[in-house]
């Protein structure tokens, strides 16, 4: 947030009133409007504007960052995710995501980034941001709900386990038409540690509650019908239409 500065107020010199040549006046002055009492008050206005200038300045900085920093037509949910510091972080290629051969290693390997857990955490008034109330979705405790990255990120842990028949085999699926991109062992790892970093960095913190009538046979968490903030998917093709080479 912009920070305000203040002026300090200028020191005045006051000047006492005329007694009129020293006349006297035929009523006595009640004591509240003595003639000495804006010696006293008359600074009380100037500091409470100048106040109340500073406090607008404020206001208007603080709005102003928010809009700088904020998504354009950001629709707020309530949440009870606190605000988190916005970073810069370069996408890397992260050996440590080559060469895995079995499931316990591709565990290992996502275990680094807080996966050896679902992501669950209980809020306990839940009512008060929108979320149904439950019990036992996770044994012995009520009213958790699973954090949005986390459940996306487990199922890119889970389709990266599914490939790995694939990609130990050193299959090629199919060939694409740009560039000659094959599904070779190499590129699925590129892929899968690219979307990894890419739904970090996006680091979604929509609440998940189970699902109230959930399909006979099925987890009860699904996530659907669940509300994310998200850009505006028809802007971004439009603006790819306007300016796209392939």
């Amino acid at each position: 947030m912009g920070a305000a500065t203040s002026s300090q107020v200028p020191e005045g010199k006051y000047f006492p009133l005329s007694h009129n040549g020293g006349h006297k006046t035929t009523k006595e002055r009640p004591p509240s409007m003595s003639v000495s009492e804006p010696k006293n008050k008359l600074w009380l206005p100037v500091l409470i504007v100048v106040l109340l200038v500073v406090i607008l300045i404020a206001s208007l900085s603080a709005v102003h960052s928010d809009t700088l920093n904020a998504p354009r037509n950001q629709h707020r949910i309530l949440s009870p995710a606190p605000q988190f510091q916005a970073v810069q972080a370069p996408f890397l290629e992260n050996p440590r995501f080559d060469n895995l051969t079995t499931n316990q290693q591709i565990i290992e390997a996502w275990g680094k980034y807080g996966l050896s857990s679902y992501g669950f955490i209980t809020i306990p008034n839940p009512e008060a941001y929108g979320l149904p109330p439950n019990k036992n979705v996770v044994p012995g405790t009520k009213n958790a709900y699973m954090i949005s990255v986390y459940h996306q990120l487990h199922c890119l842990k889970a389709l990266h386990m599914a490939l790995l028949p694939v990609v130990t085999r050193q299959e090629t699926l199919s060939s694409s038409t740009a560039g000659g991109h094959g599904f070779e062992h190499n590129h699925i790892a590129h892929c899968l540690d690219y979307l990894r970093q890419s739904v970090m960095c996006s680091g979604d913190v929509t609440l998940e509650p189970p699902d109230e009538k959930p399909e006979k046979g099925k987890s009860p968490l699904q996530g659907w019908g669940v509300k994310h903030v998200c850009r505006n998917w028809e802007e971004i093709e439009a603006w790819r239409g306007e300016l796209g080479v392939i």
